[in-house]
C-alpha cells in the first residue's frame, strides 16, 4: 500500500469485476461514476443488470410532478441509448402517472426483450386501481428465466406453450387476470420450477399443472379453489389464506364473491388430496387467518380426523400453521393433518389472536403415528401466558411425544406468569422424559 495514501485500489481492479460491481448498483448510481476520470467514463455501459427504482431516482413531492416524469423518461432513453450489450436481469418499480409516460415504458420493455433479457421484474407502485398493462411482446419472449410482475394486467393471453419454455421462476403479485389465461399462462411454463401467486385479482380458481415445479406458494382471500395435477416434483408448498377485508391486501373482489365460501373444508380437503400425489412433498406451511377460521366455524364445518390411508402425506417431514389454537374448526384441521402425516419430524404453531375457548378438544383425542414415532422438534410460537385456551394443545403434546428432542415455546405477556406455566408443565407426565422444553419471550 502507498504510504501517502493515495492508492486507489478500486480503480485497479479488472474492468470485468468492476462492471460487475455497478450491476449491483442502482442504475442511476452506477451511471454516475462516469464522471469519476477518464477510464470510469464508459464502464456503465456493459453492465449486464439494470436497477431502474423510482423511490431512489424521482423527487417526492407532489408539486414535482412534471419534473418527476421528466426524470425517468430521461433515465430511460439515456440507458438504453448508452447501454451496450445484452442485459440479463432488469428490475423495474414506477408509478405510472400519465399515458405518454406509460407508452415510454411499453418501448423500454420491447428493447429489452430484443436484447434478450432473461430475468425481468416489473412492479407497479401506483395506488388506487391503476394497473399497468404489460405490452403483449413480453409473451414472445423465449429468453426468460424469471419473470416478476406486481399490479400489472395481461392484454392477451399467452400465445403458444413454446414462448414462455424456458421460465424458471413466476412471481404474480396483484396482477389482473382471469382464471383461463392463469392457467394458461402456468402452462406455457413448461420448465416452472417455482411459482409465487399473492392476491391475484379476479383469479378465483388456481388450477396448477407444472410437472418440474418444487417450489409453490399462494396467497389468496378466503375462498379456497386450489388444484393440483401433474405437480409430483413439489418439494415445498405455502398456502395462505387472508382476510377479504384486509387493507395490506389489494380488493377488487365483488360482492358475490363471499358467496363462494360455502363448503370450504371440503375443498381444504380435496387440496390435501391433491398433495398426497407430490411424493416429494417435504414441507408444508399453512397461514389461517381470523376470518377464515369465523368462516368455518360460521358453517359449522367438521374436518375428518384423518385423510383416507390412500391420501396420506407420507412425504411430509416438516408442518409450519399459522392458527388460532382456539378456534375449534380450526383445531380439526391441525389433528387432521396430524393423523395424515404419519412420518412428519417438525411441527411449528404459530398461535393468532383468541377468538374463542374450545374447550377440551384436545384430551379426548387419540395420538397420531407420527407424535408417537417421528416427531422430532416442537416449537409453538407467540403464546399469550396470561391465557390457558393453549395449554391443553401443549399437554397433548408433551404426554404423546415419545421421541421428542426439543419443545420451544415463544410467549409474551407477564414474564411473571413464566415460573407458574413452568410448574404446570412440569407436572404433566412427559412422553418423553429426555425432551428439552425451552420457553422464550418474543423480541
Amino acid at each position: 500500500m502507498d504510504p501517502s495514501g493515495d492508492d486507489d485500489r478500486l480503480s485497479s481492479l479488472p474492468d470485468p469485476l468492476l462492471t460487475f460491481i455497478l450491476s449491483l448498483m442502482p442504475t442511476k448510481q452506477s451511471i454516475t461514476t462516469s464522471i469519476l476520470s477518464k477510464r470510469w467514463r464508459y464502464l456503465y455501459r456493459f453492465v449486464t443488470h439494470l436497477h431502474l427504482l423510482d423511490e431512489n431516482l424521482l423527487p417526492t413531492s407532489d408539486d414535482d410532478n412534471r419534473s418527476t416524469i421528466q426524470i425517468w423518461e430521461s433515465m430511460l432513453n439515456s440507458v438504453q441509448l448508452s447501454v451496450h450489450g445484452p442485459i440479463h436481469v432488469c428490475r423495474i418499480s414506477f408509478s405510472p402517472s400519465k399515458n405518454h409516460y406509460i407508452l415510454r415504458m411499453n418501448d423500454f420493455l420491447m428493447s429489452l426483450i430484443e436484447r434478450g433479457i432473461r430475468e425481468l421484474s416489473v412492479m407497479n407502485r401506483g395506488g388506487g386501481g391503476c394497473f399497468y398493462e404489460l405490452p403483449s411482446l413480453v409473451f414472445f419472449c423465449s429468453t426468460l428465466e424469471k419473470l416478476e410482475l406486481g399490479k400489472c394486467m395481461l392484454s392477451i393471453l399467452p400465445p403458444s406453450p413454446s414462448n414462455f419454455s424456458n421460465i424458471r421462476s413466476l412471481i404474480l403479485s396483484g396482477v389482473y387476470f382471469t382464471n383461463d389465461q392463469f392457467q394458461q399462462m402456468v402452462s406455457c411454463c413448461r420448465l416452472l420450477e417455482t411459482l409465487k401467486v399473492d392476491c391475484c385479482v379476479k383469479v378465483r380458481n388456481f388450477r396448477i399443472a407444472a410437472r418440474k415445479l418444487w417450489s409453490l406458494e399462494i396467497i389468496t382471500l378466503n375462498r379456497i379453489q386450489i388444484s393440483l395435477r401433474d405437480t409430483e416434483q413439489l418439494r415445498e408448498a405455502t398456502f395462505s389464506f387472508l382476510s377479504a377485508y384486509n387493507d395490506t391486501c389489494i380488493r377488487y373482489y365483488d360482492d358475490s364473491s363471499r358467496e363462494e365460501d360455502e363448503d370450504q373444508a371440503d375443498r381444504l380437503v380435496q387440496l390435501f388430496m391433491d398433495l398426497s400425489c407430490c411424493y416429494h412433498l417435504e414441507r408444508l406451511s399453512l397461514h389461517f387467518c381470523t376470518d377464515f377460521a369465523e368462516c368455518l366455524q360460521w358453517q359449522r364445518a367438521e374436518f375428518p380426523l384423518s385423510l383416507p390411508p390412500q391420501y396420506h402425506l407420507k412425504s411430509v417431514k416438516k408442518l409450519d400453521m399459522e392458527i388460532s389454537l382456539s378456534n375449534h374448526q380450526l383445531a380439526t384441521v391441525l389433528s387432521c393433518l396430524l393423523n395424515s402425516c404419519p412420518n412428519l419430524r417438525e411441527l411449528r404453531i404459530k398461535d393468532k389472536e383468541h377468538l374463542h375457548t374450545i374447550g377440551s378438544y384436545w384430551e379426548g383425542q387419540n395420538p397420531s403415528w407420527c407424535l408417537i414415532n417421528n416427531l422430532r422438534t416442537i416449537q409453538i410460537c407467540k403464546v399469550n401466558l396470561r391465557q390457558s385456551y393453549w395449554m391443553g394443545f401443549i399437554k397433548f403434546l408433551l404426554m404423546n411425544a415419545c421421541v421428542c428432542e426439543r419443545i420451544t415455546i415463544q410467549y409474551y405477556g407477564d414474564p411473571c406468569s413464566k415460573k407458574l406455566v413452568e410448574q404446570k408443565l412440569k407436572m404433566i407426565q412427559w412422553g418423553s422424559p429426555q425432551a428439552i422444553l425451552e420457553l422464550k419471550p418474543l423480541c
